[in-house]
């Protein structure tokens, strides 16, 4: 069995060697996680998407987008509107003659519960008329999403205003069109490239004809061999991946833990708080989580502190909802805009957060991460940042004689 794994593991890396094409520059990498659904996936979308946007290329793209991608020649592209995180729905497009396009982005981030119904019903209370709003489910590679994210939803709408398109095929031949409209506008045209160059990254297409081809041919020639068993070589490799990444999420997690202020009490019912956790976060892509209660009490669970690693992103939140109770919501707000100014962001559901400045996904396993993971002394700096930001918005609470008396 060694000897078979390491001429698995042995012949693809002679054959990248050999052909894989050298990796480029990147902006959009530099800038942000690859895998950033919210800052960088769908704010650059929806740029395009956007007949004012600073493309200047007018209602082009969305045309594009619409006919080709949607097959939906109907869209009246006149006084549209395109918004970003509108009530969490990622891109939502709308025009004056009531009609509209909701597309939720999913890189890797796994579905809400009602999620894609919970958006279509926001968008009907708009006095959108069912018939007329088109539900667009984008992933990698086009799967659909899940059973408890469309519950609700009635199965003609489904059938007729529902469509799950990919990264991988829909938006990389829509982007081409796109690029072909910018010939004569270089910089735009550049950005184009270098946003599907990180697509076909994502979506594994990247690799060369020449290395995809040997390899195919390698692994026809492996499945020829009765004394082989390629496939599950690579399923007992993926299996080894995915341990060794939750491995270091553990790592990560008791570390955090253990730098949490003596006398603070986690939400282990919310957070991720053990090996089989870790293992969720990887293979499901569920959130990484840490939650403390700043207070005990009966009300303590009206307002959480915690770090969430999700969405292709990680960031600190100041759970409270409005709805739960508006005078701790408030006081909340006002610990925060005076000693923590930088968790500016908020809804009903949050007083306020922020997102963490290390760019990793730590529910991805990439080589960039996971060699970050593995990198001396990473874990440990990752943990410090975190505990130290969850202890100060901890005490800034507890220190809140206003905020202290609630509890």
């Amino acid at each position: 069995m060694r000897k078979k794994l390491e001429k698995l593991l042995y012949i693809p890396q002679i054959l990248r060697e050999r052909f894989q094409q050298r990796q480029s520059f990147n902006l959009f990498k530099v800038l942000r996680g690859s895998s950033d659904e919210v800052r960088l996936h769908s704010r650059f979308l929806a740029e395009l998407l956007n007949p004012y946007g600073s493309h200047g290329k007018g209602s082009v793209f969305l045309k594009h987008f619409c006919n080709d991608v949607l097959r939906d020649t109907s869209f009246d592209l006149n006084a549209v509107t395109v918004e970003k995180e509108w009530n969490d729905i990622d891109i939502l497009i709308r025009n004056q003659n009531g009609q509209a396009i909701i597309i939720e982005n999913k890189v890797y981030a796994g579905d809400q519960d009602n999620q894609l119904n919970r958006y279509f019903k926001l968008v009907n209370d708009l006095n959108f008329n069912e018939d007329n709003i088109k539900l667009v489910y984008l992933s990698l590679y086009g799967k659909k999403a899940s059973e408890q994210s469309v519950k609700g939803l009635n199965s003609d709408f489904l059938e007729n205003n529902y469509q799950p398109i990919s990264y991988k095929s829909h938006i990389s031949s829509w982007l081409k069109n796109c690029r072909k409209e910018a010939v004569s506008h270089p910089e735009l045209r550049e950005s184009i490239s270098q946003y599907l160059d990180l697509v076909a990254e994502l979506t594994h297409t990247k690799q060369s004809d020449e290395l995809m081809s040997e390899l195919e041919s390698w692994f026809e020639q492996e499945l020829i061999n009765k004394d082989s068993n390629p496939v599950a070589l690579l399923d007992a490799v993926n299996v080894a991946k995915e341990n060794f990444h939750a491995k270091k999420l553990h790592a990560l997690q008791e570390a955090i833990v253990s730098r949490i202020s003596s006398g603070v009490m986690i939400n282990e019912l919310e957070s991720t708080s053990d090996f089989n956790g870790c293992v969720e976060v990887v293979a499901r892509n569920n959130s990484f989580n840490i939650w403390l209660y700043p207070f005990n009490g009966e009300n303590q669970g009206k307002l959480q502190v915690g770090f969430t690693s999700n969405h292709g992103t990680g960031y600190f939140n100041i759970w409270c909802s409005q709805q739960g109770d508006l005078a701790i919501y408030d006081c909340a707000r006002r610990v925060l805009s005076v000693e923590h100014s930088s968790f500016n962001r908020n809804n009903k559901w949050s007083a306020g957060w922020k997102y963490l400045s290390d760019p990793i996904v730590l529910s991805e396993s990439t080589d960039e991460n996971l060699r970050k993971l593995s990198k001396d002394g990473y874990i440990e700096v990752l943990a410090d940042k975190i505990a130290n930001e969850l202890n100060g918005l901890v005490l800034s609470m507890q220190s809140d004689s206003e905020l202290k008396s609630l509890f």
